[in-house]
């Protein structure tokens, strides 16, 4: 469960091609938390509203401009009451341009 807003997830990323990347995450749970997705400076969050517990839903998060290299992907829900929970199965990053 996501209890405070300190909770967060990250995975070290190799951006191979510099570009704008689409970013969506797959989540099932209750209540309609905000997520935010972060690399470095730039962020992407929408919030993730008609959840089920039973089905794993996208929700698209926006977009984020990315330079090649190394970085680091955060996943947070930057304000919760505590009242949900969730589960995060993927992150997925398209790259559009």
């Amino acid at each position: 469960a996501w209890n405070s807003p300190n909770d967060q997830i990250a995975w070290n990323l190799d951006v191979v091609r510099a570009g704008t990347y689409e970013v969506a995450l797959t989540l099932r749970g209750s209540g309609a938390p905000t997520w935010r997705a972060t690399v470095g400076d730039a962020s992407a969050e929408a919030r993730a509203s008609g959840l089920q517990p039973e089905q794993w839903t996208t929700v698209p998060l926006g977009r984020l401009r990315l330079p090649a290299g190394q970085h680091v992907l955060t996943v947070r829900v930057p304000a919760t009451d505590g009242s949900g929970t969730f589960e995060l199965k993927n992150v997925i990053l398209n790259h559009v341009n």
